[in-house]
């Protein structure tokens, strides 16, 4: 029910009226249309023939004068509109910001340890993705991530290879990288300066943390992962734009490999154990339209 509720909430969205707008022309021609953009050479607009819409262009040396929302009673219906593209096809997202794993730390973690292990949770992400999008409102494209976290205590009580107790300093290295094809979605405001976005992405997971705990060793792995993004732009020119956005990427390790000196061993958990790398990431960076 949510999900029908939402798809009708942005199918109204979609579905907006525009107020009549008038071109003249050096020869004095009155045009009713909806002028849709505005360049140094060209005025593009869109006009009512008999009925149907089209959209066309005048060089700025054969027009008088234009006027926006001339006749505001006059409504064109957006989702009629025919003719050339106006909208912009390619999309570059640059940003970064806080990330947060969601994952609850797990019970057979030591109480002297659970602090730590909250803390190494938090950590900062750079990310990009770049899209092109064939309708205005549909687009494909690629998505990456990286997200780094490191924290290190001293004088831990750890559990020596002999059997007895010993004092160490604990430290973890955490890195995870996602990329994958991306699926977004987007709703451009009248002037299609601002835009809302939903993005869907599958893809690769890596995982590596360099831990020293005792004596170094790395651990690795990957999995699949699944990123779910919501974000707005703010239009700051008609190339760039100040975009906000939030994402979720799941993702769970069932094994993983760790390297200690010249060993190696693939470790396998059991069901119950698996490794959560699902986490939410908060970010804000600039856009790049074209």
């Amino acid at each position: 029910m949510k999900h029908i509720c939402f798809f009708l909430v942005l199918s109204f969205l979609c579905v907006h009226a525009i107020s009549q707008d008038l071109i003249i022309t050096n020869k004095s021609d009155s045009i009713h249309c909806n002028i849709t953009k505005v360049k140094a050479d060209f005025v593009y607009f869109t006009f009512k023939h008999t009925d149907e819409y089209r959209s066309t262009l005048l060089h700025i040396s054969e027009i008088k004068e234009y006027k926006y929302n001339y006749s505001p009673d006059l409504k064109f219906n957006c989702t009629r509109l025919t003719g050339y593209d106006n909208f912009q096809h390619f999309r570059l997202a640059l940003h970064g910001g806080y990330s947060y794993q969601v994952a609850k730390v797990g019970d057979s973690v030591p109480y002297y340890l659970r602090n730590y292990v909250r803390k190494l949770k938090s950590g900062f992400h750079f990310s990009g993705d770049m899209c092109y999008y064939y309708s205005e409102n549909f687009g494909f494209g690629v998505s990456s991530c990286l997200f780094k976290s490191s924290i290190t205590i001293y004088d831990v009580q750890v559990l020596a290879p002999g059997g007895g107790v010993g004092i160490s300093e604990l430290n973890d290295n955490l890195s995870i990288s996602y990329i994958g094809p991306v699926f977004s979605s987007r709703i451009l405001n009248q002037s299609k300066q601002n835009a809302f976005l939903m993005k869907l992405s599958m893809g690769y997971m890596n995982y590596v943390n360099r831990r020293v705990i005792i004596d170094a060793c790395k651990i690795t792995g990957n999995t699949l992962g699944l990123s779910f993004e919501l974000g707005y732009d703010f239009g700051l020119s008609e190339n760039m734009s100040l975009g906000l956005q939030t994402t979720f990427t799941a993702g769970v390790l069932t094994q993983y490999t760790r390297e200690a000196g010249s060993t190696r061993e693939i470790i396998k958990l059991e069901s119950g154990q698996y490794e959560s790398l699902s986490r939410i990431d908060f970010s804000i960076g600039l856009r790049f339209h074209k």
